[in-house]
């Protein structure tokens, strides 16, 4: 799926997604789903390689990496803290 599809298809923005180099991922900020960055700079957005950083696991090497790059531990710790925060208020 192309990036212009996977917005159009799930009522997204360019702004939500942040790329994390630390990783090789781009980072949906506003539901916690990552999608691996592939060696020719795209996005595999297919549901199979969807990952989320609240209800996945990531494994102990993805945190390890995501460690090596502050701004990108950041990111992904306030996503983490607002995708949490929206499940409990939805009751989730």
């Amino acid at each position: 799926m192309s990036l212009k599809t996977y917005l159009k298809r799930n009522n997204f923005s360019k702004k939500e997604l942040t790329i994390l180099f630390s990783v090789g991922c781009v980072l949906n900020t506003s539901n916690g789903d990552t999608f691996p960055l592939m060696d020719d700079a795209t996005i595999d957005f297919s549901e199979g390689s969807k990952v989320n950083i609240v209800t996945d696991d990531l494994g102990i090497d993805w945190w390890k990496r995501l460690e090596t790059w502050n701004i990108d531990r950041e990111i992904v710790e306030g996503t983490h803290l607002k995708v949490l925060q929206n499940h409990i208020k939805k009751g989730r």
